[in-house]
């Protein structure tokens, strides 16, 4: 039955449990009347699930993930944290670890929503571990551990096409930002013969005079290309990302 707990706050006690999973509603009378005599009136109807308790429902991205720079997403089934003021979001709980560590900044877009912001792109061929746990300080202890597994890209290297202007040199792409010192450590360029040749690497800048870092131009360190050649092009293993 119904008891008033003061003058504007109803307290409802029900005479079973609710089953969990199933969504129920809530209906208030339209003449209802405030103790000033004031009807309420229009009928008023509330719908509300039956949960078993807070839980992290999903992780986003899952699987591969393709945007080195992207944030992670935690989606929880009701607010676990409080709203308020943009000044004291950084101060709430971070029930989120990431293995190997990342260093960033967990941020709540609202009370059910956990954003992971990096402080610098993911690492390319790494498998990151992702798990949301309870911690003290949220609103109501997580009934589950959520855990996921994201994938990034390997590193890639290639030239930008079979054949290539020996004046311009070979223009060679990479997946991820690398520096171009990186590059030429680990270039084996080859002539005809398949003799190595010493190299010299430059990032390409655009026509706006901006330097790229994806982007590379590769010719010999003594002479140039010559036309009608074949010449060789692999990369060593352990180049690395720039950042």
């Amino acid at each position: 039955g119904a008891a008033l707990k003061d003058k504007n706050t109803v307290s409802y006690a029900l005479n079973k449990k609710l089953a969990i999973g199933e969504t129920y509603t809530l209906t208030i009378g339209s003449d209802i009347k405030s103790i000033y005599g004031k009807e309420l009136g229009a009928e008023q109807v509330i719908a509300f699930e039956a949960i078993a308790g807070a839980a992290a429902t999903k992780i986003l991205p899952s699987g591969k993930l393709e945007n080195l720079g992207q944030n992670i997403i935690v989606l929880f089934n009701i607010p676990v944290v409080p709203l308020t003021n943009l000044d004291e979001r950084d101060k709430l709980p971070c029930p989120l670890e990431i293995s190997p560590k990342v260093e960033g900044k967990c941020k709540w877009t609202n009370g059910n929503v956990l954003e992971f912001v990096p402080a610098k792109p993911f690492e390319l061929a790494t498998k990151y571990h992702v798990r949301v746990t309870n911690i003290a300080g949220l609103l109501y202890p997580l009934a589950n551990t959520l855990e996921d597994d994201i994938i990034t890209p390997e590193l890639s290297v290639v030239t930008e096409t079979m054949s290539f202007d020996p004046v311009r040199g070979m223009f060679v792409n990479t997946s991820a930002p690398i520096t171009a010192d990186a590059l030429l450590a680990s270039l084996v360029l080859t002539d005809t013969k398949g003799v190595k040749m010493d190299a010299r690497v430059e990032a390409f800048k655009s026509p706006d005079s901006s330097t790229s870092e994806t982007t590379f131009v590769v010719t010999p360190k003594n002479g140039s290309f010559l036309y009608a050649s074949n010449y060789g092009f692999s990369i060593k293993k352990g180049l690395k990302t720039k950042y």
